[in-house]
């Protein structure tokens, strides 16, 4: 399931793969060549492939955040409220409200003020 608010702006060349629901709020925006995906492999080194078991889980993109160019969004992840992740940003862990993220993997770099 993918759902995306009202005035949500999603730039050319971003993929969206949703094998677990994907939201985006309202007002969000997503410049060109993004990629968020919620599906990703357990590490099986037994197995015929190390890219063992395929899972999946859900991504969040709360109201008014903005997801810079060629960031990555990775299953599981939850963006808060004017949140910023900065361009070519690997986001492995949760970000909170209002706060600047930026590198690989993403890592907070300021808060943003109200």
């Amino acid at each position: 399931m993918l759902s995306i608010g009202d005035n949500t702006w999603i730039g050319h060349g971003t993929w969206i793969f949703s094998s677990a629901p994907v939201q985006i709020g309202k007002n969000v925006n997503v410049a060109p060549l993004c990629y968020i995906g919620t599906g990703t492999h357990q590490i099986d080194p037994s197995g015929a492939s190390v890219a063992g078991k395929g899972m999946s889980s859900p991504i969040i993109v709360e109201d008014g955040a903005w997801l810079c160019a060629r960031s990555t969004i990775l299953s599981g992840i939850r963006v808060g409220e004017k949140a910023i992740v900065g361009a070519g940003a690997v986001v492995i862990k949760d970000v909170p409200a209002y706060t600047v993220i930026g590198g690989v993997p993403a890592k907070a770099i300021r808060q943003v003020n109200e």
